[in-house]
């Protein structure tokens, strides 16, 4: 069966929750990206580089038959014309294009709610006790006829409107 973009996502999904962190040993790439997406909201653009890399060696192991079978589901080949570009850029493509839907799936299986800072909620008066505004507001303030003593040819005579 032909490796696919899918599964090769799923792939490199597996390997990176087995494979250990260097900085880390307790910890493999996919605790620690999913720690820091749960907590800041983005990731560190040094961890992005060592996970791309480890992508890339997993690339470079697969079999040339399956390597173009990647190639040509991915969105980077269309791009180039009919000519195959060499190995090291097919690699450098697919790992971008591979990193993109591992990080995607690490976001979609993060709930939102942990990387955003949810609204404070320190008070616990009532809505009415908060605010200084008068709720005896008259909106109505001028009569109808008020309106009517304005000159409304103010701008008549000036060109520029």
């Amino acid at each position: 069966m032909a490796l696919t973009m899918t599964k090769a996502a799923t792939d490199l999904i597996s390997m990176l929750k087995k494979q250990k962190f260097p900085d880390e040993p307790k910890k493999t790439y996919w605790n620690i990206l999913t720690e820091q997406i749960a907590e800041e909201g983005t990731w560190d653009d040094d961890l992005i580089d060592q996970v791309k890399e480890e992508i890339a060696n997993w690339l470079s192991k697969l079999k040339k038959n399956d390597l173009n079978n990647l190639w040509d589901e991915s969105e980077s080949a269309d791009e180039y014309d009919e000519d195959l570009p060499d190995n090291e850029t097919i690699i450098d493509e697919l790992s971008d294009e591979l990193l993109d839907n591992v990080l995607n799936k690490i976001e979609d299986s993060t709930p939102r709610e942990e990387y955003f800072i949810p609204e404070a909620t320190s008070s616990k008066k009532k809505k009415d006790e908060d605010d200084d505004f008068d709720d005896d507001f008259k909106d109505d303030i001028f009569d109808d006829d008020d309106l009517d003593g304005f000159d409304d040819g103010f701008f008549e005579d000036d060109d520029r409107y």
